[in-house]
């Protein structure tokens, strides 16, 4: 119970401007129930500290990381946006110490672009992210999804 409580407290505390930093416990039990795969390619459109994308990374490495070839496979599907400069430097930083020599995340916020404009090329396997919590955004980026 007292674990539950932690939690509830914790997402009752959810930060404004849409920063929302998920508990690690929260990030595990979903990543669980996804379940990725090594192959599958991994997003995190708003990653923050990348809490859900080393989940994805040690979810896959407990389950089919046997070589060397696996963990660069692993480094390839890994991938991440986030907009904000401190965050994204954490997350970069949390990839790196998670054994991902090269993480593939972008400075970039990923809603200030044309849902029209996503195509074959960007397509995803899982993604692992938090909803929405409402905030505030760019001039026009409303109008960018329906």
């Amino acid at each position: 119970m007292t674990f539950t409580k932690t939690i509830l407290r914790e997402l009752q505390s959810a930060g404004n401007y849409g920063e929302f930093y998920t508990p690690r416990a929260i990030t595990e039990i979903m990543t669980e129930i996804i379940n990725p795969r090594l192959g599958e390619k991994v997003l995190d459109p708003a990653c923050g500290t990348g809490g859900f994308l080393t989940s994805a990374i040690e979810n896959i490495r407990r389950q089919d990381i046997k070589n060397v070839n696996n963990l660069k496979e692993l480094e390839r599907t890994i991938h991440g946006m986030e907009f904000k400069p401190l965050p994204f430097m954490l997350c970069v930083t949390n990839l790196i110490l998670h054994d991902i020599e090269v993480p593939d995340v972008d400075y970039i916020d990923s809603l200030n672009r044309e849902y029209t404009s996503i195509g074959a090329k960007d397509r995803v396997d899982v993604i692992l992210a938090n909803p929405p919590f409402g905030a505030t955004v760019a001039d026009g980026v409303q109008t960018n999804f329906r």
